[in-house]
Formats: C-alpha cells, structure tokens, sequence
C-alpha cells in the first residue's frame, strides 16, 4: 500500500492513492528527457515504474502557475472517481514541495490524433470502428452513468490515448464541468478549448452543454474516418455550411481515407460519417444525445435520418464563421 502523501489525505479512495513527490522522482528517473511522453497544456507527462513494478503514466503540472493549479484540482475533482474501459484511469496524485502530478494507467499507443493523422499506425477500419465505439462508450458514460453529469469540455483526439490494445481512454479533464439542472454552463470569461473541435453555439453564446460534447465526437468522428484534421477539412464556413448535404451527395465519399478505400465495410463507414454530419450540426437542438449515438452505432438496424438542410442560413452562417474566427481562446496545447 501506497503512503499517503502529505495534503490529499482526504483525497484517497479504493483504487486511488496518494504519492510522495520522491516517489515519482523516483520512478522517472529524476524526470529524465528519455522519460518524456509529451506536453499537453499546462504540464509535461512522463512514462514510469513504481516499486511495485507499475509502469505508469505521470503528469506534471508547471510551477507557479495559476492555470496549473486549477488545471490540477480540476482533473483530480472529476477523474479520481470515474471507473469506465473507456476513461483513463487515475490512479492518484501528489501536491507537495510545491508540486502537482497525476497518476494514471499506462497508455503505451500514444494519442489518438498521431494513430489517426500521424505517421506512427496505420489502422484498417475494424480498428477505427473499435476506437469510435469506445469513445462514444466514454463520453456517454460521462452524460449519463457516472452518478453525476460531467461535460468534458475539450474532447479530441488529442485528449484519447490509446492502451496496448488499441482501445480508447479519454483523458484530460481540466475544462470538465457538471451539468447544472438545464444541462447547460455559461462562460462568462474566455473560451476553454481547441480550435477546430469547439462547438460553434459556445464560441458565439459563451453556453456549454452535454450536447457541446456531442459536436466535439462529431469532428473527432469525422477524422478518424478522414485522417484530416479539423484546418484541413473546413477551409471556411461554407464548408461547414455544405455538411448536412455531404452525405447525400455522396461528396464525403471522396473525403474518406485512402487507406480505407479497399474496406469490404464501406456501408458501416458511410453510416458513421451520417452520423458524424449528424453530431456536427451548428445548432445544438439538432444534435443527437450520446445514447442515440451509441444505439446507432451498436445496432445494424438502427434507423438514421440524413440530417435536413439549415432552416435559419443567416444564424448558422454566424455560427460556422465563429468557430472558425480567431476568438480568443484558452487552448490546451
């Protein structure tokens, strides 16, 4: 059993525990370079072994740094009680000597975003659809199954790390947030987030929702199956604007992967990009729940509407033009 380091006493749970800081230091070798995963945001992550023979993954968040540490009270808020296949799991935490590191499981494949758009993996579609479903698994857990109803706040691929087995772990809870009673947060302050992924209602209206998270699956969605990030698939906001007509024009077709043009499950693929178009819809009250998601993605028989074209040309030409304006933005990088 782990010592309970000093200042998160109260933190300890079953399966979570709390470190001192000279056991981390321990297990990275002094945070060595070769030890050095990635940056994410306001901390660098770093791969190591505890005594018991662990391999883990650490998060250390910068010093004197007021975002690091509302990054750190943040993710262990919301993360330490979350038991999900598909939520990375926090194993426990360490504040002391001015320090703030997190715990979690070994994630050895990386972040999604280099599997899909890098140059690392080269995944056949059985491996994307497995990756899909499992996110899609996660962030439903989080609206609904979790005992509270959590927004992550800046889901992407850059947030799903991959275990040894290829199955997805969303991660990074530093902008997460729980449900008011309409389902809904405002900002009143700048936007937390990453360009490209953010929903365009919360751009222009400072109002997140369960349904924010929705839009973010939906472009998450949309390049896995294209291998293009969000810079490289939407020049403007006319390209937005044309999405809900993609599908039945088959234009989305030729946006397809290469590397998945030989797949004998072109149906399955096509059926996930209706439902990417769906989850991507500017207005939030057209988007589907993560439920309906997951029943349209588990069951080969579920019924799915081909998106209608936009009502209101004038509001979401605003709304595509705002997610991808230069707003200020609180990015994670």
């Amino acid at each position: 059993m782990v010592e309970t380091a000093p200042c998160i006493h109260e933190l300890n749970g079953p399966g979570f525990s709390g470190f001192h800081f000279s056991q981390l230091l321990a297990a990275t070798n002094n945070f060595a370079f070769r030890c050095k995963i990635r940056s994410c945001g306001y901390a660098d992550v770093y791969k190591g072994r505890l005594d018991s023979g662990l391999e883990v993954m650490i998060k250390r968040f910068y010093q004197n740094n007021s975002h690091s540490s509302l990054t750190f009270e943040n993710e262990v808020r919301f993360h330490a009680k979350l038991l999900h296949k598909n939520v990375a799991k926090l194993i426990g935490c360490c504040s002391e000597r001015g320090e703030a590191l997190l715990v979690y499981e070994s994630l050895p494949n990386g972040c999604l975003s280099d599997a899909v758009t890098g140059t690392r993996v080269l995944l056949n579609w059985s491996e994307r659809f497995k990756i899909i479903l499992g996110i899609a698994r996660g962030v439903a857990y989080l609206h609904d199954c979790c005992g509270i109803q959590i927004m992550h706040g800046d889901l992407n691929p850059q947030r799903i790390l991959l275990d040894s087995y290829m199955t997805p772990k969303i991660t990074d809870f530093a902008f997460a947030k729980v449900c008011s009673p309409d389902g809904r947060e405002r900002h009143k302050r700048s936007l937390l987030g990453t360009r490209g992924y953010m929903d365009p209602g919360y751009v222009i209206n400072r109002i997140y929702s369960v349904k924010s998270d929705v839009y973010s699956f939906g472009i998450t969605l949309l390049e896995i199956i294209t291998a293009k990030r969000p810079d490289a698939l939407f020049k403007d906001a006319g390209d937005l604007l044309r999405l809900p007509t993609m599908a039945e024009s088959m234009e989305m077709y030729h946006m397809i992967d290469p590397a998945l043009h030989g797949e004998s499950r072109m149906t399955e693929i096509m059926k996930c990009i209706q439902i990417a178009l769906w989850c991507s819809r500017p207005n939030a009250g057209d988007r589907p729940s993560m439920w309906d998601v997951l029943l349209m993605l588990s069951c080969e028989s579920a019924t799915l509407r081909v998106p209608e074209p936009f009502q209101s040309q004038c509001d979401t030409q605003e709304l595509c033009e705002g997610v991808l304006s230069d707003s200020e933005i609180t990015e994670p990088r």
